[in-house]
């Protein structure tokens, strides 16, 4: 995966000089890592279990999701869905080279 962000830059900027498109990129698992290490800071209370759980079987939902980084044991809540994408935005209004 790091070899893959680190290649990515590159990519891009070939594609956009050879095809003349704008593109822009989101490192997400730095924006992830940025989160857990500052959940407070977004709200989030738990990190690890899910709010609703679906392993063995299918649970209720929590009271409060937009507390929790996990909303089933692989997909992010709303509220996670919601911060990245506020982040991605600011990213493509950032100037070029510019990382989350």
């Amino acid at each position: 995966l790091q070899a893959v962000n680190a290649s990515l830059p590159i990519q891009l900027a070939a594609l956009r000089k050879t095809r003349g498109l704008e593109l822009s990129w989101f490192d997400h698992l730095t924006f992830s890592r940025h989160l857990r290490r500052n959940p407070a800071r977004y709200g989030l209370v738990e990190l690890d279990a899910p709010c609703q759980p679906t392993q063995p079987s299918v649970r209720p939902a929590c009271a409060n999701p937009d507390q929790y980084y996990f909303w089933d044991e692989w997909h992010p809540t709303r509220r996670v869905h919601q911060l990245a994408g506020e982040a991605m935005a600011a990213a493509t209004r950032a100037e070029p080279g510019a990382r989350p």
